[in-house]
């Protein structure tokens, strides 16, 4: 049947292609918008116009302004500070300042997949840091990555992330 059939292959749209056209949108249909939400919007959408369109629609309807808080918000993200936050509990092992927090933080309103995968990138970077490579992914949190550091080895980041790539 496959021989039968033309098939088409599509390579993923660019970030900026994205969020130029989402810019468009957001002119002719009078979306008061923020660029950085936009960028963000074209950084989700994994090169389809579509979902960086369903996003905006989603986004749209949940505040009036598009924001970059607004977006996280509405597609149930963390930001990097209540991320940090989370790691520490999690490496000091104080289980009720982690549970306060995740309370807090409302993480039964979060997107499990995100959090799994910005949680992968922040050992991956603590990693990073403990070899002396340098990152932009928490460069406005350099300090507070170093302390995180501190608390934890190389050893015990390479076996939080074998298992998280390993459930993944």
């Amino acid at each position: 049947v496959t021989s039968r059939c033309f098939q088409l292959f599509f390579d993923p749209v660019s970030v900026s292609l994205i969020q130029n056209h989402l810019q468009n949108v957001c002119t002719q249909e009078a979306i008061a918008h923020e660029l950085p939400a936009l960028s963000l919007i074209a950084g989700e959408s994994d090169g389809s116009v579509r979902d960086a369109l369903n996003i905006l629609e989603q986004v749209r309807f949940s505040t009036n302004i598009l924001t970059p808080d607004a977006v996280k918000e509405a597609l149930g993200y963390l930001d990097e500070k209540e991320l940090l936050d989370l790691m520490e509990g999690v490496l000091t092992g104080n289980v009720p300042q982690l549970l306060t927090l995740l309370k807090q933080i409302k993480v039964l309103n979060k997107s499990v997949e995100f959090i799994w995968r910005k949680t992968g990138i922040l050992i991956r970077e603590l990693l990073w840091q403990k070899y002396g490579v340098s990152s932009d992914a928490y460069s406005t949190y350099e300090k507070r990555l170093s302390s995180l550091g501190a608390l934890v080895s190389t050893q015990k980041l390479h076996s939080m992330l074998e298992r998280l790539y390993s459930n993944e």
